[in-house]
């Protein structure tokens, strides 16, 4: 992968934090995200999980330099997909009825975990790239 791609991962990484959680938490206004997962999807939350996404966005055009950051960015995602995978665990047979009372937010609960695990394994690509080539 060019250091041109892993760039724009950052970026994508961002903006998905950034511009997804906008949306799915309709600008803070989703009752029914803050209902299903208060821990996570409150409006604290929610509004770390935007902080987050502007640490990746800060951080793409120096990864090179700090890829050790890109390590503690796989572990947030490691976290952020196992809390998925529990609720799931916990709440996934009422998935039907989250999609019949909001189809975004239920979108949302039947996927997110997935997204955060494809972005930690992206972060820990960088992380590995860049201890393998300093080795």
């Amino acid at each position: 992968m060019s250091s041109e791609t892993i760039r724009r991962g950052f970026h994508v990484a961002g903006a998905t934090n950034i511009f997804g959680m906008i949306l799915i938490s309709r600008g803070l206004t989703n009752e029914l995200l803050r209902e299903l997962d208060p821990a996570l999807f409150g409006d604290p939350g929610v509004i770390l999980i935007c902080v987050w996404g502007l640490a990746y966005v800060a951080l793409a055009d120096a990864f090179e330099h700090a890829a050790k950051v890109a390590l503690v960015f796989a572990l947030e995602k490691a976290f952020y997909a196992g809390a998925w995978l529990m609720w799931l665990r916990e709440h996934g047979s009422e998935l039907g009825d989250i999609w019949a009372r909001d189809w975004l937010t239920g979108f949302f609960f039947s996927g997110y975990g997935i997204v955060d695990g494809a972005f930690g394994l992206f972060f820990l690509y960088v992380w590995a790239r860049h201890r393998k080539q300093t080795q």
